[in-house]
């Protein structure tokens, strides 16, 4: 029976910290960096939780960390990666941050914060009332249009939060499939 040594152990370990995707490690801190994005907001700027400008700060993070990832990959493969490992190191990278975002929104929504639904929809409301007056709709539009979306129900069920992650996930592999094409590096021929 062979008998393993610590240097064999060691090796094996390095070994896999190479072979390791970074989008591991970079979906995590992208999804608490959103988490944490949106805690600070929720606290301290609760009328900037649906802003438009959040939500832009939330993309920009997760494809700043997801380009890291990918880079992160190039450099452990020796400077040259194709597509195929880069759209695989990046759009893990979006997988892993946006099921943390979906998994933290749910919590927040049905028992951190009951009654965001309900903000949600007044922010809703609002928005809506002001883009349809800017454009000049006629008033008896305006009240149809905020009954129908009055009477939308808001809550945020686990099947939504698993259709609105589903969602993510097409627009994170769209993104993933430019940042790989942008940050892959080929391997000049002959050189292995």
């Amino acid at each position: 029976m062979a008998t393993r040594h610590n240097s064999d152990i060691h090796l094996n370990f390095t070994d896999m910290k190479t072979t390791t995707n970074p989008g591991i490690k970079w979906g995590l801190i992208s999804g608490l960096a959103g988490v944490l994005l949106s805690v600070l907001v929720w606290a301290l700027l609760p009328d900037m939780m649906f802003s438009g400008w959040i939500i832009f700060l939330s993309v920009v993070l997760a494809i700043l960390f997801a380009v890291l990832a990918g880079l992160e990959r190039r450099k452990q493969l020796g400077g040259y990666m194709n597509f195929k490992e880069g759209l695989k190191t990046v759009f893990l990278t979006f997988v892993i941050g946006g099921f943390i975002a979906t998994i933290y929104t749910y919590v927040l929504y049905n028992f951190i914060d009951p009654a965001m639904p309900e903000k949600l929809k007044h922010y809703q409301l609002e928005t809506a009332e002001r883009w349809m007056t800017r454009f000049k709709a006629p008033q008896e539009e305006i009240d149809k249009q905020l009954d129908e979306l009055a009477a939308q129900d808001a809550s945020l069920t686990l099947g939504k939060a698993f259709l609105g992650y589903l969602q993510q996930l097409i627009f994170g592999f769209i993104l993933a499939a430019i940042i790989a094409l942008i940050i892959r590096k080929k391997q000049p021929v002959g050189i292995r």
